[in-house]
């Protein structure tokens, strides 16, 4: 508040009371809140923020290196590197956890609306939830299997490749060299005139460094890929009420709107088929 100020703190912040609009708190370690975070704020934590009440307002963000407790998130944007667990509901909000979403749907939510509306929820083990979306047709998207590091990773490769692939053609119309073997490369040198043959051996020597860096590109990829397709083999969203119509379940890239109302579903990937299979909540712990 205007009386306490930002806060910006190595080791673990308790607030007694609500982070107001336009302040920030900052930690290394965790963030407990007695009140709630408010419209605009912004909170930071190496480890866990809990929040005993909301967080709210579409211009406030929490970030989290470790889990996000909260009673109710509406219009926020919450960011978690560990778990995301809710005791009431999320509304129009965008949250995202490195573990599982859960949102507990607690207290009296009636049959027309959801515990989860609106917004999305993306998690990169699985999400589980009381019910989602609603009569009223608010979009609801319920993500899984997606890792947002790794889609950061796989495009900062894609661009080194390209920045490999663009450089290979240039020093190859430069070298006049259309097949790129050993003896066409030995080739070029030997046919440069002699005042630019120490500058096609520099440019032939790039050509083998960007080979080599693509090469490492593409190996990396391969992994990232190996890991993400690991996430999708036990990657579920589960929805233990009713899924509205509303709704659409996505896991990796592969999504299925729900076509009606269903009651204690699962979806989970058939990487098989690449699809959505749908299955029952066996069960209610967790």
């Amino acid at each position: 508040n205007y009386k306490t100020g930002n806060v910006d703190f190595v080791g673990d912040v308790e607030v007694v009371g609500t982070v107001t609009s336009g302040f920030t708190v900052k930690a290394g370690g965790s963030v407990t809140i007695s009140g709630s975070v408010e419209v605009g704020a912004k909170v930071e934590a190496g480890e866990d923020v809990v929040v005993s009440r909301g967080i709210v307002g579409h211009t406030t963000t929490v970030k989290a290196g470790g889990d996000v407790l909260a009673r109710f998130i509406a219009r926020a944007t919450v960011e978690a590197k560990g778990n995301v667990i809710v005791g009431s509901y999320v509304h129009n909000a965008f949250v995202s956890a490195g573990g599982r979403v859960r949102v507990h749907g607690r207290g009296r939510l009636q049959r027309h609306t959801s515990a989860v509306v609106g917004g999305s929820l993306m998690a990169v083990e699985g999400i589980r939830v009381a019910s989602a979306g609603s009569r009223l047709g608010s979009e609801t998207r319920l993500i899984a299997g997606v890792d947002l590091h790794y889609l950061e990773q796989m495009q900062e490769i894609k661009v080194g490749i390209e920045f490999c692939d663009v450089n290979t053609v240039r020093i190859l119309r430069t070298l006049r060299v259309t097949t790129v073997t050993p003896e066409s490369l030995r080739q070029a040198v030997q046919n440069a005139p002699p005042e630019k043959r120490r500058a096609f051996e520099l440019l032939v020597s790039k050509l083998q460094e960007l080979a080599g860096h693509r090469r490492k590109f593409l190996d990396e990829q391969e992994q990232i890929r190996q890991r993400q397709g690991e996430l999708l083999q036990h990657a579920v969203i589960r929805v233990d009420g009713i899924a509205f119509p509303s709704v659409r379940a996505q896991i990796g890239e592969v999504a299925a709107p729900v076509a009606k109302e269903l009651e204690g579903v699962s979806f989970h990937l058939d990487l098989k088929e690449k699809k959505i299979v749908l299955g029952a909540v066996l069960d209610s712990a967790e």
